[in-house]
C-alpha cells in the first residue's frame, strides 16, 4: 500500500547510524499522512485542512477529532494485530547443547520470571525428572535418559522467559510503548509457537504404559513443564516398583514418546502400573529455526 515503507525499512541497515532517527521520523510522518488522508493526493484539498493555530481550551478535543493516534501496528491477513505498542512475547535468554544419560543433567537459568524450556533430544529419549522454580533467581531443570539400559542422548535446548528487557539494537525495526520502553525489536530472538502435540491420559492397569508417535516436526523443539510419571511392577509383588518417566526424542524430524526407567520406587504389592501423574500430556512445539 505504501511503496516507500518497504523501501525505507530495507534501507535502514544501509544508512549511517546518524541518519536513522531522521529516517524514522520521516517514515512515521509519511505513514500518518497517508493513512489519515493527508499529503499529496490525500482525500482533502489544502483548503479543507484545519487551521494551524488552535485555542488552548479546545486543543485536546481538536487533536482527538482531527488526527489519528500516533503509533505503529502490524496486522496479519486475519485482521489480528501482531505488533503494536502493547506487544508482548517470550524472548530467548539461554541456549546450549548437553549430553544426558541415566545419571541425569541439569539446565540452570538465572533471573527467572516465568521460564519455559524447549529441547530436542536425539539418540535416546529424555524426560524432565524435576523442575525447581526460583522467582527472580536461578531455576533448574533436571533431565534424565534411561538408566536401564543406560542410554545417552544429545540434547539441544533453548530457554525462553517473559518480561526481559528488549534493547534497540542493530539495523531493523523497534517499537516503543507510551513510556518510551522498547517492546519489540526485530533482532530479538523470540519464542515462535508452531503447534501442540498431545498424548492421552493413562489411568494405569496391566502392561507397560504406551508410547506414541506425535508426528513430523522439522526444525522444532518440544516444550515440557513436567513429564508424566509412573510406578511399574518390576515382576515381583514383593520387590520395589520401577520408576518410569514419559520421555521424548526426535527420530529424524518425527517426535516420539517412550517410557524409560529412571530408578526404583516403593513396594506397592499386587498390581501393574500406578500413575503418579497420568493425566493427558500437551507438548508445545516451538520453531527454533535460526535460533
Amino acid at each position: 500500500m505504501y511503496p516507500y515503507l518497504s523501501r525505507a525499512l530495507r534501507s535502514i541497515g544501509q544508512k549511517p547510524k546518524m541518519h536513522i532517527q531522521r529516517l524514522a521520523t520521516s517514515l512515521l510522518l509519511s505513514i500518518s499522512l497517508a493513512a489519515c488522508g493527508g499529503g499529496a493526493g490525500g482525500g482533502e484539498s489544502a483548503e479543507q485542512e484545519p487551521p494551524h493555530s488552535v485555542p488552548a481550551t479546545s486543543q485536546v478535543a481538536y487533536n482527538k477529532d482531527n488526527y489519528m493516534p500516533a503509533g505503529f501496528q502490524v496486522i496479519n491477513d486475519s485482521g489480528v494485530i501482531q505488533i503494536d505498542q502493547d506487544y508482548f512475547n517470550y524472548s530467548m535468554v539461554a541456549k546450549g547443547t548437553l549430553a544426558v544419560n541415566g545419571g541425569g543433567a541439569n539446565i540452570s537459568v538465572g533471573g527467572s520470571v516465568a521460564p519455559v524450556l524447549c529441547f530436542r533430544p536425539t539418540g535416546a529419549a529424555v524426560g524432565i525428572m524435576g523442575f525447581t522454580f526460583n522467582a527472580g533467581g536461578t531455576s533448574v531443570w533436571n533431565l534424565r535418559a534411561s538408566v536401564q539400559p543406560n542410554l545417552t542422548a544429545s540434547v539441544d535446548w533453548w530457554v525462553f522467559d517473559a518480561e526481559r528487557a528488549v534493547s534497540d539494537s542493530g539495523p531493523g525495526l523497534s517499537v516503543y510503548d507510551g513510556s518510551g520502553n522498547v517492546v519489540y525489536n526485530s533482532n530479538t530472538p523470540e519464542m515462535r509457537v508452531a503447534g501442540v502435540a498431545s498424548t492421552p491420559a493413562f489411568a494405569g492397569g496391566d502392561g507397560w504404559p504406551p508410547s506414541h508417535n506425535l508426528g513430523y516436526w522439522p526444525g522444532k523443539a518440544v516444550c515440557i513443564g513436567q513429564s508424566k510419571f509412573y510406578f511399574v511392577n518390576s515382576g515381583s509383588d514383593a520387590a520395589p516398583y520401577l520408576a518410569v518417566l514419559e520421555a521424548v526424542k526426535f527420530s529424524g524430524d518425527t517426535l516420539i514418546t517412550e517410557n524409560i526407567i529412571v530408578g526404583t520406587g516403593p513396594i506397592l504389592g499386587p498390581g501393574s502400573v500406578y500413575p503418579v501423574n497420568g493425566t493427558a500430556s500437551n507438548f508445545l512445539l516451538a520453531d527454533i529455526a535460526g535460533l
